[in-house]
């Protein structure tokens, strides 16, 4: 186990009790808390699992959490050790990933409930997770889309001195295709409607097959009011909504463009969605020092 400074083993720990707060508001009596030990019940038409996890010092900066996966039933019925080793691969260091292995594992139950007969059928792990029949679009190369992006920025924010500044983070690509975020300080529905027109006014960010939004900001009455739009990538937006809330930042939205590269990247490209997304807000600037200082004073009251 890798050694960490008292004041990242301090962060993780806030960080992970955001997210115990997070699971047990989304499930609820599925979930069992002990100390550093969370359980979480997974169930489908002909399946249960019960994931369990031990949090660490290190988790989540920089190791994942101890866990294992336990199949309710007599006989076993899931390569188990092929679930494990792909949540182990999709942890990334700083990211709180329980939630996600839970949609991950839920999805792949319910892909297997599609190719079963029967509650008594054995099935193959290669069986699940065929996107072969994802159906998306086409988009021009990457030079193509993102030549022309800063001077449009620039000039964009010349004609109009009332633009609030968008942050547009770096590209990331995997097989062609391409995943930028953008994010900027928001504090109303309609600021959020501004920002998403500004950026669709960019022909480029226009093209892009999904520009997936997610948004949070305290209203007058200091209420969170938050909301996404998928833009046809379906659970992105929930999955990107939940990002920000597991960082607990306020007054932003956030918008993920991804371009298509006519390869189907499966269940990653959330992961790659939420990581630019994180990323791209983290250089931003918008978690300052000062909101980080009032976030956790409030939440320990």
């Amino acid at each position: 186990m890798p050694l960490i400074s008292k004041e990242e083993e301090s962060q993780n720990l806030d960080d992970q009790l955001t997210e115990k707060e997070v699971l047990t508001s989304i499930f609820d009596d599925a979930v069992d808390i002990d100390e550093q030990v969370i359980s979480i019940n997974i169930e489908s038409q002909y399946f249960f699992i019960v994931l369990r996890c031990l949090l660490t010092t290190c988790y989540p900066s920089k190791d994942p959490p101890i866990f294992t996966i336990i199949e309710e039933g007599d006989e076993p019925r899931i390569d188990l050790s092929a679930l494990e080793r792909e949540l182990e691969n999709s942890f990334v260091p700083g990211e709180a990933v329980i939630y996600e292995w839970v949609v991950y594992l839920k999805e792949y139950l319910e892909k297997l409930d599609g190719v079963v007969d029967s509650a008594e059928d054995i099935v193959e792990t290669e069986q699940i997770f065929d996107y072969s029949k994802e159906s998306e679009t086409e988009v021009e190369s990457l030079e193509s889309v993102y030549s022309n992006y800063t001077d449009w920025s620039k000039n964009k924010q010349e004609s109009d001195q009332s633009e609030r500044q968008i942050f547009t983070g770096e590209i990331l690509t995997d097989r062609k295709s391409h995943f930028q975020a953008h994010v900027c300080r928001i504090s109303s529905v309609e600021e959020v409607r501004h920002v998403v027109e500004t950026l669709l006014q960019n022909p480029k960010i226009a093209s892009a097959a999904h520009n997936i939004m997610a948004y949070r900001f305290r209203n007058s009455a200091d209420n969170i009011c938050q909301d996404y739009d998928e833009d046809g990538e379906t659970k992105a937006g929930g999955r990107l909504l939940e990002l920000l809330e597991l960082m607990r930042v306020e007054n932003i939205t956030c918008v993920v463009s991804r371009w298509y590269g006519g390869t189907n990247l499966g269940p990653i490209r959330f992961k790659h969605i939420n990581n630019v997304a994180r990323e791209t807000i983290l250089a931003s600037g918008v978690m300052d020092e000062e909101d980080k200082g009032t976030k956790v004073k409030d939440r320990k009251k």
